[in-house]
């Protein structure tokens, strides 16, 4: 098996290596100059509420060793806990404005601020925010929640801030407090670098879902389900409820867990389908599909209240799931089943699957949480969908390679054995024909031996044994006419011929059959015996051999009587037409008269000929720049007319 070079070719890598390069030249990236942060810059206590029933005094009201410190974004993970922290801004970060301070992350279903003078015993102000929500989220139309503080009083040292968030998702809160220029630059940067980041979304996935729909593999179909990943991202960012909040306040909610679960679902048909376990390994194949199918059931769990449970349950078949494919594509290699280009794309959701560990390891707070887990995570899922799309190109193009390279392998064997079928037909046919004039000089030849005859018998039987040589001689021109215009370097020795006189010695040559009446005519009128009326450049051993053959066609088919052969002429072409009084042609067979080896069944008649003079004589037509047609066909006869391109010096007398 050949190394798949789209691992060394692969265009996906090259392009978002250098859309990332792009990004930060552009300077695209998500950060900005930040004033303060929860953790790097707040220091915190916090405190893990498991009845999630305490109020805000009662949580002031908790002795320091209660409390826990943190410089670092704290996250319970899936729990019914709700969160309390306290933190103090101080003035100086406020720069003697108003500040934003954005808080996070979109999944939280509730979050609660409140913040006063420090030092103060008045009243705290609050403001909700959350994922559920109800009333507006945050004080701007963004897609995070952003709450104006305003600016410290002169004599004040800054504010004393608490935090409640609970959630049945993952359990942190993130929280940032900015100067207004600080915000402004943030957005804007943040915007382009989304607008850069879902713009190749939509190509990928736009490209994915058309592939599957015009070639409808399952490999494809599965790249377009990994695809709605790119739609978690988008409710991870906060998108969803910022453009169709008020139409679908929820939707954003349960899109998430559902979407968090149909990801790693996706991922394992995909990665069965990227590895070709269905060719290679079906029951390992069918395990994989099984654990994607019982992972996407999960999300039933959702509308009861269990999405945590769901996603202990996911965590553990997925990790099975990915076991397996640290194992079984290693054992295809050695088995030489696939390549080794292969199994290193077929390991590319690694990256995707490690940075997904990651960022669910910090949301169980197992490490600290940083913000560049999630942007790796969220170009790993890119450049892993590229990547596939890239390798399912490649496959297509393959695939597509292969079926056209069968389909001609089976047209040339089909070509074969027609030509088999019809050599042999054509040997029998040729056989039968050659038996026939030579039993006849045979005959002839006996009869003129052992016989005594007077000179007029053995006229006849002289004119016997002509006959059937000159039907020897045409069975052999034909034969040799058709080797000789199947041939690629066809040559036709053009002379000056004239086509009455031509025509005439093959009128001659069958006049010996006296049942028929052969008439000759130019221009539908009848001509004497005056050689130059019409001269062509042509082949006359060619033409001699067509014209041979349609007058042959129009006698064997033609009880005793009249055959007209008629010579028009006109500006550019001349026109032979040999018109008979036989039955006709049937339909069926009008259409393929032409074709090499195809004998018309005439009614009440018996089959002669070797199914080649037609075909000859209009293969000579088209070697000489004509046409030969079949123009009326009903039972009182047919009509052949040859047409060849005239000389422009031809001389048209009567």
């Amino acid at each position: 098996m050949q190394p798949n070079r789209a691992w060394h070719t692969s265009a996906p890598w090259r392009i978002m290596a250098q859309l990332v390069l792009l990004a930060a030249a552009l300077g695209i990236w998500p950060a900005a100059k930040a004033q303060m942060h929860l953790g790097p810059n707040l220091p915190f206590a916090w405190h893990e509420d498991t009845t999630a029933a305490i109020h805000l005094d009662e949580f002031l009201a908790l002795p320091e060793s209660a409390l826990q410190r943190s410089q670092v974004p704290v996250s319970l993970g899936y729990t019914a806990s709700a969160l309390w922290l306290k933190t103090f801004l101080p003035a100086s970060a406020f720069e003697g404005k108003d500040g934003w301070l954005t808080v996070g992350p979109n999944f939280i279903n509730d979050i609660a601020v409140y913040f006063r003078p420090a030092g103060s015993d008045g009243a705290w102000t609050r403001k909700s925010a959350g994922d559920l929500w109800p009333g507006k989220r945050g004080d701007i139309d963004y897609r995070f929640a952003v709450f104006n503080i305003p600016a410290p009083a002169p004599d004040s040292p800054g504010y004393d801030v608490v935090f409640r968030a609970e959630s049945d998702s993952a359990l942190l809160l993130k929280a940032t407090l900015w100067t207004p220029a600080g915000l402004s630059e943030h957005t804007a940067k943040s915007t382009g670098f989304w607008s850069f980041y879902f713009g190749l979304a939509a190509i990928s996935f736009g490209l994915a879902l058309l592939l599957a729909i015009f070639i409808r593999k399952p490999f494809l179909w599965s790249i377009c389900l990994f695809s709605l990943t790119y739609m978690l991202v988008a409710c991870i960012e906060g998108f969803i409820n910022w453009l169709l909040g008020d139409y679908a306040p929820n939707l954003q909610h349960y899109l998430t867990s559902v979407l968090n679960l149909m990801a790693f679902s996706s991922l394992l048909w995909m990665w069965a389908e990227m590895l070709e376990f269905r060719q290679h390994a079906p029951r390992v194949y069918r395990f994989v599909l099984g654990a994607a199918v019982l992972i996407a059931l999960l999300t039933l769990l959702i509308p009861l209240g269990q999405y945590a449970l769901a996603v202990k349950m996911q965590t553990l078949i997925f990790g099975v799931g990915v076991a397996t494919f640290l194992v079984w594509p290693l054992v295809l290699y050695f088995q030489k089943k696939i390549s080794l280009g292969l199994l290193l794309l077929g390991m590319s959701p690694l990256v995707y699957f490690a940075t997904g560990i990651m960022a669910q390891l910090s949301l169980y707070g197992l490490i600290p949480y940083y913000d560049a887990i999630y942007v790796v995570w969220q170009y790993a899922l890119m450049l892993n969908i590229l990547t596939v799309l890239g390798l399912a190109v490649h496959r297509v193009q393959t695939q597509n390679r292969q079926t056209r390279e069968k389909r001609l392998l089976a047209r040339e064997l089909q070509l074969e054995r027609e030509a088999n079928v019809h050599q042999r037909q054509f040997i029998g046919m040729v056989a039968h024909e050659f038996r026939t004039p030579l039993a006849i000089i045979s005959s002839a030849l006996q009869n003129l031996r052992l016989t005594p005859i007077n000179d007029a018998q053995r006229e006849i039987r002289y004119d016997k044994i002509q006959r059937a040589t000159d039907r020897l001689v045409q069975l052999t021109d034909n034969c040799l006419a058709d080797s000789r215009l199947s041939s690629a370097n066809l040559y036709l020795d053009r002379q000056s011929t004239d086509l009455v006189g031509l025509t005439r010695s093959v009128i001659d040559l069958f006049n010996t059959a006296s049942e028929h009446h052969i008439k000759l005519t130019i221009n539908g009128k009848p001509t004497l015996r005056v050689p130059g009326l019409v001269v062509l450049s042509a082949d006359a051993a060619l033409l001699r051999i067509a014209l041979s053959n349609l007058l042959d066609n129009a006698l064997k088919h033609t009880d005793p009587g009249p055959i007209n052969i008629d010579i028009s002429t006109f500006a550019d072409t001349v026109a032979v037409s040999i018109t008979d009084t036989g039955p006709g042609i049937p339909a069926e067979y009008a259409e393929r008269i032409f074709e090499r080896y195809q004998r018309v069944e005439s009614p009440g008649r018996r089959t002669n000929g070797t199914g080649l003079g037609l075909h000859v004589a209009q293969e000579i037509a088209t070697a000489h720049g004509g046409t030969l047609v079949l123009k009326p066909n009903h039972p009182q006869g047919c009509q052949f007319i040859l047409t060849l391109p005239a000389k422009s010096s031809a001389k048209k007398r009567q």
